[in-house]
């Protein structure tokens, strides 16, 4: 039975749970939006468009990104970007070997870190002689070209996936011509990451149907850490008007003779039909603004389930038409599990999709707005939580005009972007109209060039003496989605004022409070968390709050949190010490505070509260 000054103490807490809950709020999303061009190239008017994007998973402050980028010191080579800072900043680094394609840059290049070997992977369209190479380097930061592994010829838009499993295993989706008319191809290595040139790639053929004379120009492939390796292509049939979108599919990372057969479809041929016959346009010959159209494609594979698989595809035989699906399957892609559309965008383009730690989905793409009437390219990441987008978030990164400067041709954004994720936080690369208007960017952007958002002008130099004509430049973004669920636990630590206390003006009595959290994870999963210190202040005066500090529980492990910790993660060595221990999750936890008062270092009153969970 409770004493009756654990009941009074019990209704003090409860009471100041209820006074301050409301006033910790859901937990605040975090975007980023930087336009990448240095500023030392501030004077640049070039296409940086076509872009491609890779966080190194071993240490998510260094990022590598390429787009049709050209080397200011012409040298023949071309340019990657780099960040140490999580994409705060950016600098050029030469490695790519090869320009003159587009903007005398390298043409389709995309690029992937491994899992852990800290390696980065690329494969590239080389600018002088349109060869494919694909690429390697164990310090994307060091001056020099990547070591190349393979030059081929007669092949077209490669695309990089690569992952970490005793070694490094690397994917290379992409249209060979050499094969003849089946053309898609994964170029594969189970061993990509120490072995000499060409370290174990070779190409395989995927495709088994009868083309119109060659597969889609977009193969992508998709990796999960069990092995199972996807890849989506087109197959374009009859007169190259109509499609299929097929999903093929190997369970033990391509290896074996017939790699990516493990999926059959109900023609007993390898690959899945996600749909067929759909209509497309001819590339180059149907433009939804300024921009052609005609093979966007994506996958993405859930890292906590090998069987949920998402694929994107855009069809029709018009630009305003030009529409793009999203479809899931959670039977690995078989015949007969996908879904009906999850999402339909009509007049929209370069979709991607990336799938985090806890099943969320990013979807990315571009729609054309207000035709005719100022068009606008609007960039969008919407996120689903539940991955069936039942009720998703729509982020509008950017709404840039369809003007391309200098620039005349048919494909002034580039034929894809691309959002991966990596954790919890997705992280996305874009090109578009380079206009510095903050009207342009809703949830904010930062420049490195020199910029003036008051007259919406781009500057040579820091005295904004010499304007610079606006062109096409790369936006990266870097986006944290709140956890699903929060817990808000009443803290209350130190000695009272005993002369305030007995003349009522404090709201505790006279007397020793200590506080202990105890968290469980009682799933069967890791549970990733974080958790932060709202501090509370006298008077109806706000505290302060302190970083998110991150956490990790097993499954079925415990600890605790006591007042010593949070006076530290608080930074506040006041006598008496209040607020909430706020823990966020995407699981579900136990979240239990364990309330102890005394007086002359006597105990005088014991009480627990479970803390409920708070839907974000």
């Amino acid at each position: 039975m409770k004493s009756i000054q654990s009941v009074a103490f019990q209704w003090v807490t409860r009471s100041l749970i209820l006074l301050f809950a409301g006033t910790i709020g859901a937990g605040a999303q975090s975007i980023t939006v930087v336009n990448m061009v240095p500023q030392s190239l501030s004077n640049e008017t070039v296409r940086d468009a076509e872009p491609n994007i890779s966080v190194n998973p071993a240490s998510p402050q260094q990022i590598a990104a390429s787009a049709f980028t050209t080397d200011p010191a012409a040298s023949g080579n071309s340019p990657i970007y780099v960040s140490t800072d999580g994409g705060q900043t950016w600098n050029l680094n030469v490695v790519f070997p090869g320009a003159g394609c587009g903007s005398t840059a390298t043409c389709d290049a995309t690029l992937r870190f491994a899992d852990t070997s800290n390696v980065l992977y690329a494969g590239i369209l080389r600018g002088d002689n349109q060869d494919l190479n694909i690429l390697r380097s164990g310090n994307f930061l060091a001056p020099g070209l990547m070591t190349t592994l393979v030059d081929r010829t007669n092949e077209d838009q490669p695309w990089v996936e690569a992952a970490t499993a005793g070694t490094d295993r690397g994917y290379v989706g992409n249209n060979d011509f050499s094969l003849g008319a089946d053309s898609a191809s994964v170029i594969l290595s189970a061993d990509a990451a120490t072995a000499p040139p060409p370290a174990g790639f070779a190409p395989h053929g995927i495709d088994t149907r009868a083309t119109c004379h060659q597969d889609g120009p977009s193969i992508r492939p998709a990796v999960h850490s069990s092995g199972v390796i996807y890849a989506v292509y087109f197959g374009w049939r009859g007169t190259c008007s109509t499609t299929d979108v097929v999903v093929a599919r190997d369970d033990n990372w391509g290896s074996g003779a017939t790699p990516f057969t493990s999926l059959l479809d109900t023609d007993t041929n390898p690959g899945v039909r996600v749909v067929s016959g759909v209509s497309i346009p001819p590339l180059n010959a149907t433009l939804l603004g300024t921009q052609r159209v005609g093979s966007q494609l994506a996958i993405a594979v859930d890292p906590t389930d090998s069987q949920t698989v998402y694929v994107a595809w855009a069809d029709s035989t018009t630009g305003p038409n030009y529409t793009v699906h999203v479809r899931r399957s959670k039977l690995g892609g078989a015949a007969g599990s996908w879904s009906a559309d999850l999402q339909t965008i009509v007049s929209a383009t370069n979709p991607g999709l990336a799938v985090n730690a806890q099943g969320k989905v990013g979807f990315l793409f571009q729609k054309l707005v207000n035709p005719g009437s100022g068009d606008h390219w609007e960039t969008h990441l919407v996120i689903s939580k539940d991955g069936s987008f039942s009720s998703p978030s729509d982020l509008v990164l950017a709404r840039l005009p369809d003007q391309n400067g200098g620039y005349g041709g048919v494909n002034p954004i580039g034929d894809y972007d691309n959002v991966i994720a990596v954790g919890s936080d997705f992280y996305g690369i874009f090109s578009g109209n380079n206009t510095p208007d903050l009207a342009n960017f809703p949830n904010g952007v930062t420049y490195q060039r020199f910029a003036d958002f008051t007259s919406h002008t781009l500057f040579a130099d820091a005295g904004h003496t010499t304007s610079t004509p606006v062109s096409i430049d790369p936006f990266f973004f870097h986006f944290t989605p709140p956890p699903a669920l929060q817990y808000a636990a009443k803290f209350v630590c130190g000695r009272t004022n005993e002369e305030e206390a007995e003349h009522g003006q404090g709201m505790a009595a006279d007397a020793t409070y200590f506080t202990l959290i105890n968290l469980h994870n009682p799933g069967d999963k890791t549970a990733p968390a974080r958790m932060k210190i709202a501090t509370t202040k006298p008077n109806g005066v706000p505290g302060n709050i302190s970083p998110f500090l991150p956490l990790s529980l097993n499954s079925d492990q415990a600890m605790e949190v006591d007042c010593a910790q949070i006076r530290k993660l608080a930074n506040d060595n006041s006598r008496f010490l209040e607020g909430f221990v706020i823990v966020e999750s995407d699981f579900n936890l136990d979240d239990v505070a364990v309330y102890t008062a005394g007086h002359e270092g006597k105990l005088q009153t014991f009480d627990t509260e479970r803390v409920p969970e708070r839907k974000q």
